[in-house]
């Protein structure tokens, strides 16, 4: 029974990590494009995700212990929202490049590349595959 509490325990700790690492990253991004403290981002991605701003405080600052399976969702699919707009924006970027001459061994296009290639990566997908 101690192995399957373990076990359980181990799982959940899985869950609350990725919940607050997506919160995390959420509520930064948010913050950085409305140029507001944390705190107040916090109300913009609470109102976007469906998640109550005391939730997201809560699993940002490491203070639940579990994590309800609707609140996982929506921060996965918000988080998934997140990439595929950031790399359609990239290839976007990319290809303007592209049309306008730049060299590809330029650092700019290493750059767009190499945020690309994380953003596909992030999202399980391989560099060959397109949105």
């Amino acid at each position: 029974m101690r192995i399957i509490r373990e076990l359980i325990s181990m799982q959940s700790a899985t869950y609350i990590d990725r919940a607050r690492g997506w919160t995390r990253v959420l509520e930064d991004r948010e913050a950085a494009k409305q140029r507001v403290p944390v705190k107040h981002a916090r109300v913009s991605v609470a109102r976007r995700t469906g998640v109550a701003s005391g939730t997201l405080e809560n699993l940002r600052n490491g203070r639940v212990k579990a994590v309800a399976v609707h609140v996982y969702e929506r921060l996965r699919h918000a988080i998934e929202r997140e990439l595929v707009a950031e790399m359609r924006a990239l290839e976007h970027e990319l290809e303007m490049l592209r049309r306008q001459g730049a060299d590809p061994r330029t650092s700019e296009m290493d750059e767009v590349v190499a945020h690309l290639a994380a953003a596909r990566k992030a999202l399980g997908m391989n560099n060959k595959e397109q949105s």
